[in-house]
């Protein structure tokens, strides 16, 4: 009997192993909470666990970092948030941006005059003395890859001095000539191309423009076009080279600004000759530190050719009077344009006594 019984165990035993190794548990998706960044903090070999998801990609360049613009150097530039700046040179000469601890950074004269190509030769064979803050003399110098900044291309030189390597490239503006130079220690030079590259992205330059009819100043882009008088009411519009994108601001009556943006219609796009929109539908307010933030709608037409187009309201108080703001580019680049406008918006003042 004892014998029998375990037979019996042994052979449940086997079936048991049996079906055990013909059977995988299944598999277990892990939630993996963001990290102090906003970013999922994907598992190590050393947790014991194979990445659920995959790596995130390469951190957008500009985050963390600063940004500046005036009208004074009719410049917008971007550049690491732990540098100082944009501040001005000793003795007027100039702006920049740098590292505080290390010969780092990027230098930006403006009020310059000539022939570019000529400065930029003559950069190669004279000593860069800025009292107080950076001497460098080039020792030894060769022609750099031409760089486009803000839409514009032009040619750079790369010198080596005793510790340092620098790089810099002359643009002839609506209103002057300006430099960039960008240096570094010499044996820190290749590993900080990204960040220069990604300064350099983000430039752009500007121009003043003064309304007197409507008392109001801002800048605008330096390719585009001057601004001209709305086709219907009162205001202006800029517009890009290609008249694709574009900002118009029309001067209307005091009223609440919710009550506007309510009852506003896209057929006002008519004049714009855009058609087949669809209704607005709330967006991400629209605003600056002088005039505050404000609710806005977006939607989409189609423009010429049957291009997509995005289509941005606000409308804004100024004082006895309603602005309202309408925004619009091609989808594709809305992104871009949209950054752009900010800009603008955020330099416009009432001048009006």
């Amino acid at each position: 009997m004892i014998t029998h019984k375990r037979q019996w165990m042994v052979l449940l035993a086997l079936i048991v192993a049996f079906v055990s190794s013909q059977c995988t548990p299944a598999a277990v998706e892990t939630t993996v909470p963001p990290d102090d960044t906003g970013q999922p903090e994907v598992p190590t070999q050393e947790d014991g666990l194979q990445p659920t998801i995959p790596p995130s990609p390469t951190a957008d360049i500009f985050t963390g970092w600063s940004s500046t613009v005036s009208t004074e150097t009719h410049l917008y530039i971007r550049f690491p948030g732990n540098w100082e700046g944009l501040s001005q040179l000793p003795f007027n000469e100039g702006y920049y941006a740098k590292d505080p601890d290390r010969p780092i950074g990027i230098i930006f004269m403006i009020g310059l005059s000539g022939d570019p190509a000529a400065l930029l030769d003559a950069w190669t064979t004279t000593p860069t003395d800025l009292t107080g803050f950076l001497t460098f003399t080039p020792i030894s110098a060769t022609d750099g890859e031409q760089i486009t900044v803000s839409r514009l291309q032009t040619a750079t030189k790369i010198a080596q001095g005793e510790e340092l390597t620098a790089r810099t490239a002359f643009f002839q503006r609506p209103q002057d000539v300006a430099q960039l130079m960008w240096f570094a220690p010499s044996e820190e030079w290749d590993s900080l191309q990204d960040t220069y590259e990604g300064i350099l992205e983000s430039i752009e330059f500007w121009q003043d423009y003064h309304d007197q009819t409507y008392g109001l100043n801002t800048i605008y882009l330096h390719d585009w076009a001057r601004p001209v008088q709305l086709p219907e009411g009162d205001g202006f519009w800029m517009l890009s080279p290609d008249e694709k994108t574009g900002m118009a601001l029309r001067i209307v009556d005091v009223a609440d600004p919710k009550e506007l943006l309510n009852s506003w219609n896209p057929s006002a796009l008519s004049i714009f000759q855009f058609t087949n929109c669809t209704a607005p539908s709330p967006a991400d307010q629209f605003g600056s530190a002088n005039l505050g933030s404000w609710d806005a709608v977006s939607g989409e037409c189609q423009g010429g050719a049957g291009s997509q187009v995005t289509y941005f309201i606000t409308y804004v108080p100024d004082r006895d009077r309603v602005l309202e703001i309408i925004l619009y580019s091609p989808s594709a680049q809305w992104e871009w344009a949209l950054e752009r406008f900010q800009t603008t918006f955020s330099m416009l003042g009432d001048t009006r006594p």
